[in-house]
């Protein structure tokens, strides 16, 4: 893959970082992951006026074979939503079992950590190998903006609504301002 490419691939706003291109051992912590992903979600402006996010959000990739939902509105547009994934889930073929599913107990320390960073869960919902957490905290309201251009859809071709095929899509996300996992202080958080 060529360095274009690459770029390409890490701007796109459903990735969000580089994070899923880095060696396991430089990708960010659980609290690193979040600490950036909250950020983003409740206290970045998007300076752009123009900037769109798809509704579901972005993903932040960590340490651990983790990968972090940051989801700007729930279904409705309502609630503020954080998730942890097991990444490439690996199933049992005879009993479809999960077989590297979330530790015991690991939903509770990501509903800690998110509490630690100053967040309040109301709810919580998953599986095996997912988490889904509903904050109380509203979206940063330009980041709901983006979020509410997206859902409008391309102004240009209003038939084809969010799943046009001209630049709009690929503008707006591209002035998206993203998560930065690399600016998060200290070697937690």
């Amino acid at each position: 893959m060529s360095p274009d490419e690459l770029e390409t691939l890490r701007r796109r706003p459903e990735v969000a970082s580089s994070c899923w291109l880095r060696d396991e051992a430089d990708k960010p912590s659980r609290d690193v992951a979040l600490a950036a992903g909250l950020q983003w979600l409740l206290r970045t402006e998007q300076p752009e006026p123009q900037a769109l996010c798809f509704a579901n959000g972005v993903v932040v990739h960590a340490q651990g074979r983790r990968f972090y939902d940051f989801k700007p509105q729930g279904p409705g547009g309502g609630t503020t939503m954080v998730s942890v994934h097991v990444h490439k889930v690996e199933h049992d073929m005879d009993t479809l079992d999960v077989l590297n599913p979330l530790a015991e107990g690991e939903g509770a320390e990501v509903a800690a950590a998110l509490a630690a960073l100053g967040a309040t869960v109301t709810s919580s919902w998953g599986g095996t190998d997912f988490q889904t957490f509903a904050l109380a905290e509203d979206t940063h309201p330009s980041l709901r903006a983006a979020v509410g251009r997206h859902t409008r859809g391309c102004p240009y071709h209003p038939a084809r609504g969010t799943l046009c095929e001209c630049s709009w899509y690929r503008t707006g996300a591209d002035l998206l301002k993203l998560p930065d996992v690399d600016s998060v202080p200290g070697p937690g958080v």
